[in-house]
């Protein structure tokens, strides 16, 4: 709130919207160059000691190539359109790693037979293995082995098919804080010439 910054992001200055506003998807900030908006969460019971009021059709703010909320995708898994899209077209890509396991010394997976053992009781095969998934471990929020976190939503399960490999899902906790062997293959989307 000072000279710099510009009106239309003022008016919306300590005014609230719910959380699940359809309103954060197009707004959520940075919402243009140079923006230092930020979104402060508050509780009902902050609400009514500050005497705010949730507010609804908020007018959109964004400047033209900011309008999303980039924390929205978290968790989520590109389209089935958007993984063909991209998969079609593997020249588009470079990898940034030119080795292989074979270049580190390490075995083919193929032929690896000292994983650890687990006490995990495997599900049934099927719908009941995704039901029980459902009702047993959605929602949980798992840290890697290199600390990042694994959200188990619906999102994590949508891609599996009911091929018998799904009675594995016990397991997801242990081979994710624990794996045998962890492999990254970063790639670049190459830029067509004289795009920029």
């Amino acid at each position: 709130m000072d000279g710099r910054t510009r009106p239309m992001h003022a008016a919306l200055n300590g005014k609230v919207a719910a959380f699940d506003d359809p309103f954060w998807d197009r707004n959520f900030p940075p919402n243009g160059f140079n923006c230092r908006c930020t979104v402060v969460s508050v509780s009902d019971s902050e609400l009514e000691r500050d005497g705010l009021v949730v507010e609804k059709d908020l007018p959109d703010i964004a400047d033209a190539g900011f309008g999303s909320n980039p924390g929205e995708s978290m968790g989520k898994t590109l389209t089935g359109e958007q993984f063909e899209r991209l998969k079609s077209d593997p020249a588009r890509w470079t990898p940034l790693i030119q080795k292989t396991f074979a270049d580190y010394g390490r075995k083919s997976t193929k032929n690896v037979l000292d994983y650890p053992q687990s006490d995990a009781v495997l599900w049934p095969k099927g719908e009941t293995a995704f039901e029980l998934y459902r009702n047993e471990m959605m929602g949980k929020t798992i840290r890697d082995a290199v600390d990042e976190p694994l959200i188990l939503n619906e999102e994590f399960i949508k891609h599996l098919v009911m091929d018998g490999r799904e009675r594995y899902l016990p397991l997801i906790e242990q081979v994710v804080t624990d794996p045998y062997e962890i492999w990254l293959q970063a790639e670049k989307e190459k830029i067509p010439a004289g795009l920029y």
